[in-house]
């Protein structure tokens, strides 16, 4: 995969991933494999909302039944977040292209 129009590198701290790494360990990276609609929902809810009750209630009425979400439900309600991410979900994992040694198909957070 190669990505153009561009001549300087691409910089990610990734310290969203990071947090939600620290709080649901590897159902983070289960859910970006699978589109990250959990991940993504709750970081977009933090965004929005700056009550953390709502957010909290959010993520009980969607979320309750993963395991790994419920139990750490006061730990995701104390997160926060600056901003949206500079780049989407749907470009990091969404977009995949062949790898070009491989066959193998990739998204950019594979190749990161």
């Amino acid at each position: 995969m190669s990505l153009g129009g561009k001549d300087e590198e691409i910089k990610a701290s990734m310290s969203t991933y990071i947090q939600l790494k620290k709080i649901l360990g590897d159902f983070v990276d289960d859910d970006l494999a699978s589109g990250g609609s959990v991940c993504e929902n709750i970081v977009l809810w933090h965004t929005l909302n700056t009550d953390k009750t709502i957010v909290e209630s959010l993520i009980k009425a969607n979320y309750a039944d993963i395991p790994v979400v419920s139990q750490n439900i006061k730990r995701l309600k104390g997160l926060t977040f600056r901003d949206f991410g500079r780049l989407s979900a749907r470009l990091l994992v969404g977009l995949r292209s062949a790898n070009h040694t491989t066959g193998e198909m990739q998204s950019i957070m594979d190749v990161l």
